[in-house]
């Protein structure tokens, strides 16, 4: 029988049992062991306390992308009492943190709803042992969840179905539930119900973002919406599902163990707790923070060692949390097996199949994958960190086997409860993805007097723009960037103290800049740079009805071959001023997100109608700017096939004249501001599988409907229906073969030779005259034939 209250849901309950046939797969390994202590110093911070409160912590891992898509993890911490769940800020240091459910007694400043603590003593922790312990019934068995899905009083949208979350949970064969069971040798599995679509009674705006989305608030709408319809206590594992979450790239968050909740119906209730952004709805994104759900921390790397894989602290050496692709805890996009790191922590790995080394000799590995009996994982203690945290290395082997298992390697781990992490304690493992050592950069910052400059930021590159390393120099002005993977770096300062920034060798961008060499184990010397003293540019912006100061505009500065140089933004009166301009002709134009028509100085809405001003190295140029509020254009792009709205599709409006463009928010709706008045031409742009078109309802310029705008007004009901397009497949072969051709493009035109798309996806409209055009791909000229 159901456990839910309403019909609402699905549930089911697949088979329990696992098995899979063992595999004599063996690694033979030798080892020559050496003692290695760590240390890491603690210090506490001090404020007046004010208020004195005991309870339960509990912890929340975040996982989520910073603006440049690199993921990054943050714990929050929460304090559970008999009456009240208050956010800790915690002002002590790595070694000092409390474990998850540890019963605690703090002391600090009470902020709303957030307690600055200043002192703690800990009442009641988990033992610190080198070989984790693990509540059985919390890693082990049926474990009974709830998946909730979940969408906000201003954003109903339901963009899957029970079914689909079905499949991804428990029934595809790549699905959270298979994972887990693969993991675990059969010794763990879900038992889930799930409870369809309800709206909360919170809107999407109320529930932060940026850095700070309130998984509080969630988790106590989330409630009010469960008390009616399930009974709790029949769940030990929570997993709320949203349609989107305004947090920048997050795309889970996970109760690190389970916790105490008061509930508003049924009391306390113990359960771990999922929040899921429906964007990264997948299987291993739900594994990974079901990983954190049974205490599991990130499965980290350390790059570059060289020889000497027992001296982490190597200046070479590059951390990266996320950086072991062989485990679910590290790239949940690879979804992998767990390491036996965690297998142990989870009680999967009995204590016979771990051994603890302590001498040096030949030792056999069966294989982590399969269920034996046999040592599938060596353990060799090297001493406890300045937290007193025992440390050690995990060698496992991994071989193919089963859906979830493709590395091939012996793997070696370094774990402690609290290893390498500067602002946490999560219980990271270390793996060691690579022994080549990193090369080093190291030269001088001066200026064109030869004088050395303190404070210039130095950071390197590859040449996709992907950052390597970053450092300053120092009194000197000498600086090394150290850790840098061998290879081409192109090099490049930044500062705040009026010189010109440039690449080596004198270049101004990237494209135009001399690569430095990087060779493992040595350093690159003399990427030197002479940096030459800046002219300023400052003014006022404002609004050319009333003369009052515009904020938040942005004033990009170009060179006289039209190259962007430096750029600044407005305060709050409208002020401002933009340094390490070099000296000669250059040209402005502002930006914004207001409404105000973008320009370049004086009034011109091209480069090639733009006035040059003149700059002088060491003096300030003022340069005003009166901006106009533009007309725009607004509507909703939707599915014909539902008349669901669509998210993420780009809408532009152009003419021969100016160009501006605006993305539709998770309900379809979209508005382009900023227009000067006239006639535009007005479509669709995505990388998707619709078709997209022009206003209204055209495949093309030529027949598209002229809208038209207003300074001062908005046009709206300029609407999409935008239909599912047809594919066309084939292979490109070589006449003389029969061979076939990899890199060529094959454009597709309508019956009037209109351009439609290419294998890619790739529809792009340009601004130009007589309105939109296609972009066209360069062609191959060898002799092929479309066959199929």
């Amino acid at each position: 029988m159901s456990r839910l209250r309403k019909r609402h849901s699905v549930r089911f309950s697949p088979q329990s049992a696992f098995s899979r046939p063992l595999a004599n797969v063996f690694a033979f390994l030798w080892l020559a062991l050496a003692a290695w202590p760590l240390g890491i110093e603690t210090g506490f911070g001090q404020v007046p306390a004010e208020t004195s409160l005991e309870g339960e912590v509990q912890v929340l891992a975040v996982d989520e992308r910073d603006d440049a898509g690199h993921w990054r993890h943050r714990l929050e911490y929460f304090l559970q009492t008999e009456t009240k769940r208050v956010r800790l800020e915690m002002m002590e240091t790595p070694g000092q943190l409390p474990r998850p459910n540890a019963r605690i007694r703090v002391s600090g400043v009470r902020v709303g709803n957030d307690l600055r603590v200043s002192q703690m003593s800990i009442l009641d922790s988990l033992p610190r042992s080198f070989y984790p312990a693990a509540q059985a019934n919390v890693t082990t068995g049926s474990q009974p969840t709830l998946v909730a899905l979940l969408n906000f009083r201003d954003l109903t949208v339901q963009p899957f179905t029970t079914g689909e979350i079905q499949n991804r949970v428990v029934l595809n064969p790549d699905s959270t539930d298979r994972f887990l069971r693969e993991n675990s040798y059969g010794k763990l599995w879900l038992d889930v119900d799930v409870l369809d679509w309800k709206t909360m009674g919170i809107s999407y705006t109320e529930i932060g973002g940026g850095c700070s989305v309130n998984s509080d608030k969630l988790l106590e709408e989330a409630l009010k919406i469960l008390g009616p319809s399930v009974n709790l206590h029949d769940y030990s594992r929570l997993i709320l599902v949203f349609p989107h979450l305004p947090l920048g790239g997050l795309c889970g968050l996970g109760s690190v163990g389970t916790w105490t909740i008061q509930t508003p119906l049924e009391g306390e209730w113990t359960a771990s707790v999922a929040w899921i952004d429906g964007d990264c709805a997948v299987s291993s994104t739900v594994a990974h923070e079901f990983g954190h759900n049974l205490g599991f921390g990130h499965a980290s790397s350390l790059a570059g060692l060289g020889e000497n894989i027992l001296d982490p602290s190597h200046p070479f050496g590059a951390w990266n949390e996320y950086g072991d692709g062989a485990d679910t805890m590290g790239t949940s996009s690879s979804f992998l097996h767990f390491s036996s790191v965690r297998k142990a922590q989870a009680r999967w790995l009995s204590e016979t199949n771990v051994m603890n080394v302590t001498s040096s000799g030949d030792y056999v590995l069966e294989q982590l994958e399969q269920p034996s009996g046999g040592v599938k994982a060596l353990t060799i203690p090297v001493g406890v960190n300045g937290s007193g945290n025992p440390v050690g290395y995990w060698i496992d082997y991994r071989k193919p086997a089963g859906a979830f298992a493709t590395s091939d390697a012996v793997q070696i781990r370094l774990f402690s409860d609290s290893f390498f992490d500067c602002t946490d304690n999560s219980p990271h493992s270390v793996r060691f993805t690579s022994l080549e050592l990193p090369g080093a950069i190291k030269g001088r910052v001066t200026n064109s007097e030869g004088s050395g400059i303190p404070g210039v930021s130095v950071r390197c590159y590859d040449s996709a723009w992907n950052p390597l390393g970053l450092t300053s120099t120092d009194i000197t002005g000498d600086y090394l960037l150290a850790g840098i993977r061998p290879g081409t770096a192109y090099v490049g300062t930044s500062n705040t103290l009026g010189y010109v920034d440039e690449f080596y060798q004198d270049a101004r961008d990237l494209s135009t800049a001399t690569p430095a060499t990087v060779t493992s184990g040595t350093v690159t010397s003399s990427i030197d740079f002479k940096l030459n003293l800046g002219a300023s540019v400052s003014g006022r912006i404002t609004r050319d009805a009333d003369g009052t100061g515009i904020s938040d505009v942005v004033v990009n500065v170009y060179d006289s071959a039209g190259y962007w140089v430096a750029a600044s933004g407005s305060n709050r009166a409208g002020w401002y001023s933009v340094a390490n301009v070099p000296e000669g002709n250059v040209y402005l134009r502002v930006t914004n997100n207001q409404g105000y028509i973008d320009e370049y100085y004086d009034n011109a809405l091209s480069l090639n109608s733009a006035t040059p001003v003149g700059v002088t190295a060491g003096m300030d140029t003022t340069v005003n700017f009166q901006l106009t509020i533009g007309g725009s254009v607004s509507g909703r792009v939707v599915r014909d096939s539902d008349g669901q709205g669509v998210p993420n599709i780009e809408v532009s409006a152009a003419n021969s004249q100016f160009y501006e463009s605006a993305t539709t928010d998770v309900t379809g709706q979209y508005t382009v501001r900023g227009l000067p008045g006239g006639l535009y031409y007005v479509g669709t742009f995505h990388d998707g599988d619709l078709v997209d078109e022009y206003f209204d309802n055209s495949p093309a310029s030529a027949t598209a409907t002229l809208v038209t705008v207003a300074l001062g007004a908005q046009t709206s009901n300029i609407n999409f229906s935008l239909g599912l397009g047809g594919t066309v497949s084939g292979r490109v072969i070589r006449d003389s073969d029969g061979q076939g051709i990899a890199g060529i493009y094959v454009d597709i035109y309508d019956s009037s030779w209109r351009y439609l798309t290419s294998p890619n996806g790739f529809l792009g409209i340009l601004h130009g005259q007589g309105g939109l055009a296609r972009h066209w791909f360069c062609r191959d000229s060898q002799s092929a034939r479309l066959q199929g």
